[in-house]
């Protein structure tokens, strides 16, 4: 197994690292293509904003070797918080087109007219909810909580056959998904505690 943590700049690596270390497993931090040809599964974690992430992946060339090793390679990728956002569309909180891995658009969580408030960002420990428990999912126990720190998501996915957790807020948004070799959470798993070694642990034992 080559666990490969990509380094764009941004995201929580060292928390990551200390999860997979936990686990048993030895990874490789890197933000070459050539460690992404070589890696069994690749995680990218990631914050900050939706355009300046996509402009550090572009500026480093991943992008389109994402796409390579997702689609045609057929690796396990997860993608983390803004990691999970940039493999959708496109997104409100900006211009730059996302890499289109999954059929979604991301929307912020700003409270709708004559609904209940709740604050934004979404920061703290939430449940999240109607997953089958398979693949990334298995053992994990309904409404277990996650931790999040986020103010978009994606609201939907336009495609059928995928394993989705969902989150309440203002309105649910999609809280982790997986598609086949393809995942992403919102949440962060490496501050997750027990539940977000689990998802870690179910993920590298993707094929």
């Amino acid at each position: 197994m080559r666990v490969l943590i990509l380094d764009i700049g941004i995201g929580n690596i060292k928390s990551l690292l200390s999860c997979l270390n936990f686990l048993g497993v030895n990874s490789l931090v890197s933000s070459k293509k050539e460690d992404m040809k070589i890696s069994s599964h690749i995680i990218l974690p990631g914050v900050g904003s939706y355009d300046s992430f996509l402009l550090n992946l572009k500026k480093r060339n991943l992008a389109n070797e994402i796409i390579i090793q997702v689609k045609e390679c057929k690796k396990p990728f997860l993608g983390i918080c803004a990691g999970m956002q940039i493999l959708g569309n496109i997104s409100l909180e900006g211009s730059e087109k996302g890499l289109g891995l999954i059929d979604s658009d991301v929307t912020n969580l700003k409270n709708p007219i004559g609904a209940l408030c709740q604050k934004v960002p979404n920061v703290g420990f939430r449940e999240i909810y109607g997953f089958n428990k398979i693949g990334i999912f298995k053992n994990i126990l309904d409404n277990a909580f996650f931790y999040f720190t986020h103010s978009f998501a994606f609201s939907k996915i336009s495609e059928n056959n995928l394993n989705l957790a969902y989150t309440k807020h203002n309105l649910p948004f999609i809280s982790a998904f997986q598609k086949n070799n393809l995942c992403g959470v919102q949440f962060h798993p490496e501050k997750s505690q027990s539940n977000g070694l689990k998802i870690l642990s179910n993920f590298l034992e993707l094929k």
